[in-house]
């Protein structure tokens, strides 16, 4: 097993970094130093990866840029945690790598993107990544504004194409989700939201950049790679649920029947939704949101081609001190609670299980938890 300071200390090595710099611009690597440094500086050095990331692309003038200033710490350390999570695993998991390569080329022939143009898993990837979270401005106002009346003033130009990179039914349920979201939860939905808001502004944008001269390309069949994004970006926060219960009763009354699951059926699966299937899972998976404030050394993770295991590394003897079983507890907590949410991925994505495995190597045996996640449902 390796701890996520010591997957992402790999990632950050120079032979690596082609992998994840996609504009191979200068850019401070976030996380190298994170448990020594202040919580302020951390949180400007979060924002300034992804401002500069984004803005090396030539993307600093979408609507939900100015929305990076306004994130809490924990949030602008998952969007980063995550991003470099799923190029760790894209590239350590050849049932993943290859999947999404097989994908990324459908893509390619489908648009007609120029051959000397680099669109490749980074390009995609960072897009998803960096932009995923930052509709929660939206969400955050609680203004109980329903899809059509928020969309004709968000977005007036751009509609978004067929669904691409998800299940087709998904052009069906956006508005009817959207607006159950609203009813039952008094504000709007961030995903839908930011995936929106990002196609109508990335098609401007690249509209007005199209006759520049500069080292960008900014073809109209770039469209189709947004189209793409955005579709995976308004997915990710649309929640199945298991049939039976109040939450089934609820999607039935709200025409979201295709979002009702049996038992032991998944309708996202890495071979037919490659990109949606990666996300959701490290998005699902990814500690730093769960375990706040905390140490990558926390959580370790485990990999062979065909399933993942996630392990907490807390520490089992439990304090004397007052105070120092206060914190002991609450980190504890955390970590259950990420298990918990973690083996609920078997609920909607991939069958999951929590596992117990007992440590007899040390004088004292020791119980350990870990949560098992297989890629493919057989």
């Amino acid at each position: 097993m390796k701890t996520f300071k010591e997957i992402y200390g790999e990632v950050f090595l120079k032979s690596w970094e082609r992998e994840w710099n996609y504009y191979g611009g200068h850019l401070k690597k976030p996380f190298e130093n994170f448990q020594e440094e202040e919580e302020e500086s951390i949180q400007e050095e979060c924002m300034d990866f992804i401002k500069n990331y984004l803005t090396l692309g030539g993307k600093e003038q979408v609507r939900l840029f100015k929305f990076i200033n306004k994130l809490d710490l924990y949030r602008l350390q998952h969007i980063i945690s995550t991003f470099f999570l799923g190029i760790y695993l894209y590239h350590s998991l050849c049932i993943v790598h290859c999947t999404i390569d097989n994908e990324i080329n459908k893509i390619l022939k489908k648009s007609k993107i120029p051959s000397h143009v680099r669109i490749d898993f980074t390009y995609i990837w960072f897009l998803i990544c960096l932009f995923h979270d930052l509709g929660y401005q939206y969400e955050n106002k609680k203004k109980k504004e329903e899809y059509s009346s928020f969309f004709k003033k968000e977005c007036q130009e751009y509609l978004l194409h067929s669904a691409e990179g998800v299940p087709e039914f998904y052009k069906n349920i956006v508005e009817k989700y959207f607006n159950y979201h609203v009813r039952r939860f008094g504000k709007k939905e961030h995903g839908i939201c930011c995936a929106r808001v990002l196609f109508e502004d990335l098609c401007k944008i690249r509209k007005g950049k199209e006759e520049s001269k500069t080292n960008l390309y900014w073809g109209k069949d770039l469209e189709a790679i947004y189209n793409y994004v955005a579709w995976i970006i308004l997915a990710h926060n649309i929640w199945y649920v298991k049939k039976g219960g109040m939450d089934a009763y609820c999607y039935e009354v709200t025409e979201l029947e295709d979002l009702i699951l049996n038992e032991n059926e998944y309708k996202i699966t890495l071979k037919e939704y490659p990109f949606l299937f990666l996300f959701c899972l490290v998005d699902g998976i990814e500690p730093v949101k769960r375990i706040y404030p905390m140490s990558l050394d926390q959580v370790s993770l485990e990999i062979n081609n065909e399933k993942i295991k996630l392990q907490p590394n807390f520490n089992n003897e439990i304090p004397k001190d007052e105070e120092d079983l206060k914190g002991w507890l609450g980190n504890v907590y955390k970590c259950i609670d990420w298990l918990s949410k973690t083996a609920d991925l078997n609920n909607w994505l991939t069958k999951t299980e929590i596992k117990k495995d007992t440590d007899t190597d040390t004088k004292k045996e020791k119980t350990k938890y870990s949560v098992e996640i297989n890629l493919i449902n057989n």
